[in-house]
């Protein structure tokens, strides 16, 4: 294999190579070594080692809303009482939802938490994650230059072949 240390390729030879370059960054390390989709690979000008269509498909990621907000005198007031006490009781809330996706699991999660090392005063915080998304992205290259980025398609709130796509919106908090 080659690989660029400062700025010189050198080829680095082993019986064994173990490739931990991420979501994103593995798929575009074999698509840039020739594993991949044939026909992509053909049209960056990158010779087919092995036509794998899965390299850089099926990504999943959960999306993730985060709201936050400040709190009143009165209620920074009384959060810091109680934390006085040792005991935060906004960090050990979490609420679970089930989406349309599955309403036999809880796939949504709610996450509370208000910290004070980031702000003045108490700021306050919820985030919620769809933990099972059916939306289906890729992960492709924009061309050689091994330097670059892969390009990202989460494909987030898009229609796949499994169905519609995952709603998931503070409004389900209500």
């Amino acid at each position: 294999m080659i690989a660029i240390r400062d700025g010189v390729p050198t080829e680095v030879r082993s019986p064994l190579v173990i490739l931990c370059g991420g979501t994103y960054c593995t798929p575009a390390v074999l698509l840039r070594s020739g594993i991949g989709p044939a026909a992509d690979l053909r049209a960056l000008g990158i010779d087919v080692a092995v036509d794998s269509p899965g390299v850089g498909a099926n990504l999943h990621d959960q999306p993730f809303v985060l709201m936050s907000w400040e709190g009143s005198a009165e209620i920074e007031q009384a959060m810091a009482d109680r934390a006085a006490t040792g005991w935060a009781p906004d960090e050990m809330v979490m609420a679970k939802l089930a989406s349309s996706f599955d309403p036999d699991c809880f796939d949504v999660h709610v996450l509370p938490y208000s910290p004070t090392h980031l702000f003045d005063g108490r700021s306050f915080h919820a985030g919620a994650g769809c933990l099972l998304p059916r939306s289906c992205g890729a992960v492709k290259l924009a061309g050689t230059d091994p330097e670059a980025l892969p390009l990202i398609d989460h494909a987030f709130y898009t229609p796949t072949p499994r169905g519609t796509t995952c709603r998931c919106s503070p409004r389900a908090w209500r």
